[in-house]
Parts: structure tokens; C-alpha cells; sequence
């Protein structure tokens, strides 16, 4: 999952340089008028699904430490993402896909079940 994690962030810092570098001058090179506000917005809506699956990723990494840790050692507010999560996905006891899980903690955040 690590991997998996890194690779997502690298590709979120890839695609979300600053989109004024690609500007272009207007009027002879006397003014900028060329908004890259757009273009920012379409690059980060883009990467809102990988935002989520690295969320997904660290939620579930986030209740396998409490099952290693135990319950009785965290709060109440992480007890209760720790519930929510282990409902819907059973804890990591030997090595398997974790597609389907990843996938299923994607969609309690897109229900908002772990605000």
C-alpha cells in the first residue's frame, strides 16, 4: 500500500504545478490578460479521485493500526472511523487484493460516512 501511496502522490505534484507557467502574453507582450484559473480548476478536479483513493489508502492503514495497537488505546472519534471502516472491510490478516477495499472506503468518503 505504501507503494501505492507514494505513487499517487507523485502523481498528484506532476499535475499540479503552477498553471501560470503556462500563460501566454497578449497584446504585443504589453499585457497577460490570459487567466490560467481555469485551467488550475480542470487540473484539481482532475486529481480529486486520486485525493481519494490516497484517503482511502490512509484510512485503511488507519484501522489496521488499531487492530494491531488495540481498540481500547485510541480515542472516541477514531473508534468511530475504526467502526465505520471495519463494517464494510474486514481487517488485513493475511496478504490479498486490496482493490475491492480500497474501493469500498472510497465510497463511505464520497457519502461523507467519515467527516
Amino acid at each position: 500500500m505504501q507503494i501505492t501511496l507514494s505513487s499517487l502522490s507523485a502523481d498528484i505534484i506532476k499535475n499540479t504545478t503552477a498553471a501560470s507557467i503556462h500563460s501566454r502574453p497578449t497584446e504585443s507582450l504589453n499585457q497577460d490578460k490570459v487567466s490560467m484559473g481555469t485551467t488550475a480548476a480542470l487540473d484539481f478536479s482532475k486529481m480529486n479521485k486520486v485525493l481519494q483513493d490516497m484517503l482511502s489508502i490512509a484510512f485503511l492503514g488507519l484501522a489496521q493500526a488499531v487492530d494491531i495497537r488495540g481498540k481500547e488505546k485510541v480515542s472516541p472519534a477514531l473508534f468511530g472511523y475504526f467502526s465505520i471502516i471495519r463494517e464494510r472491510v474486514k481487517p488485513l490478516m493475511e496478504d490479498r487484493r486490496m482493490d475491492k477495499d480500497i474501493a469500498e472506503v472510497k465510497s463511505l468518503i464520497q457519502k461523507g460516512d467519515l467527516r
